[in-house]
């Protein structure tokens, strides 16, 4: 809580509110007259992050209207950001000995051919999203990637943002070597990596959200579903005991008709109960955008031979001066958190196995970062 308690000190502070902290994890704020008129809050108001709040205080959560103030106070500012960090960057003492902590191929070798000082760039991406089922939930979602590797950055995330925040030597307006920079993305291009990276990532941070839901469903499903099966084991069970008697008389053939009639109208009513159930507990997830920071960052760029068969291919890593880590190679279809790679017969794409399941139609594997819309052996098209 206590980066929520900063952000919310930084926000008011640049708006010209004095503030104070107070113990435990609480924040006093003096709000000039302009800003009491804007957010509607009395002059002076006490907030609490933590789990124990101050005396007075209010408490500040995600699930708090208090977002919706900060969104309308901040308007349009702090969307886009930019800082550079420009800083003699350390040599890597062994870069063979860190290639083999950080890339492991389950089909594939590979060299390390050199290593040189660069730029790189970084985009920091924050997003809102909101999860609508039988309940709702909200969350912040991040994700960071180097542009000149591809790299997404979700195990170094937190301390590159930890150390970036605390460095006073990020600065902006500082020039660079640009011929050194990658290229920024287009849209399109990012749009393709975060359709694919982000509903795992969403996915993993509702882990407990999505297991109430689904011991819900379960529990409805069974019970619905008991329900029915008795209502059935009931008309089968006179049904038999008719079937068993050689004649039936006029009003035993109505009584079998109407339990064959309530059969058919159990099982509609069930397969009726069981849609709605479906409907009930579906799933709506709306993610928005919420802020990019870009940083521009020298680095130590390793480049490493892949070999596979009679294929090679030259892939670049980089050495993160702040992490003092090698950043691990995307998955070039998934972009997954997972860190298995295997590279592909075709182009020698780096993928996690996921990429290259066999096709559901003739069960041939294929590389689906080489064909991303159809099987090059069938060419039956698949959602990508």
């Amino acid at each position: 809580m206590s980066s929520l308690l900063n952000f919310f000190d930084n926000v008011f502070s640049l708006q010209g509110a004095q503030t104070e902290f107070v113990e435990p994890e609480g924040l006093d704020i003096l709000i000039p007259e302009d800003l009491q008129t804007t957010i509607k809050i009395p002059e002076m108001i006490r907030l609490g992050f933590g789990e124990t709040i101050p005396p007075g205080a209010q408490k500040v959560s995600l699930e708090s209207d208090w977002f919706e103030k900060i969104e309308q106070l901040m308007a349009d500012n702090g969307g886009l950001n930019r800082k550079i960090w420009n800083l003699p960057i350390p040599s890597m003492s062994d870069p063979e000995r860190m290639l083999e902590h950080t890339l492991s191929l389950s089909n594939a070798t590979y060299r390390y051919q050199s290593t040189k000082a660069t730029w790189s760039r970084y985009w920091f991406l924050n997003f809102h999203y909101t999860a609508r089922s039988d309940e709702t939930r909200e969350g912040l979602l991040g994700l960071g990637f180097n542009l000149g590797t591809g790299s997404v950055l979700d195990l170094a995330l937190e301390p590159l943002l930890t150390q970036i925040n605390e460095l006073p030597a990020l600065t902006s307006g500082m020039s660079v070597p640009e011929q050194e920079l990658p290229q920024q993305w287009s849209v399109s291009h990012l749009q393709t990596i975060l359709k694919r990276s982000i509903p795992e990532r969403i996915q993993q941070d509702l882990g407990k959200f999505l297991s109430v839901i689904q011991r819900h469903m379960d529990n409805d499903l069974n019970r619905i579903t008991q329900y029915h099966q008795d209502m059935r084991a009931e008309s089968i069970g006179k049904l038999l005991q008719l079937t068993q008697k050689k004649e039936l008389s006029d009003k035993q053939e109505k009584e079998k008709q109407r339990h064959e009639l309530r059969l058919e109208a159990v099982l509609r009513e069930y397969q009726s109960k069981v849609s709605d159930l479906y409907q009930k507990y579906a799933l709506d997830i709306e993610c928005t955008p919420v802020q990019i920071l870009e940083i521009l960052m020298p680095v130590q760029r390793c480049f490493v031979n892949i070999l596979r068969r009679k294929g090679h291919r030259m892939i670049a890593l980089d050495w993160n001066p702040l992490v003092k880590k090698l950043e691990v190679p995307p998955c070039e279809y998934t972009f997954t958190r997972e860190s298995s790679r295997m590279a592909c017969d075709d182009q020698l794409h780096l993928i996690h196995p996921d990429a290259h399941k066999p096709c559901p139609s003739c069960e041939k594997p294929f590389c689906r970062a080489c064909f991303p819309v159809q099987c090059p052996k069938c060419q039956k098209k698949f959602c990508p």
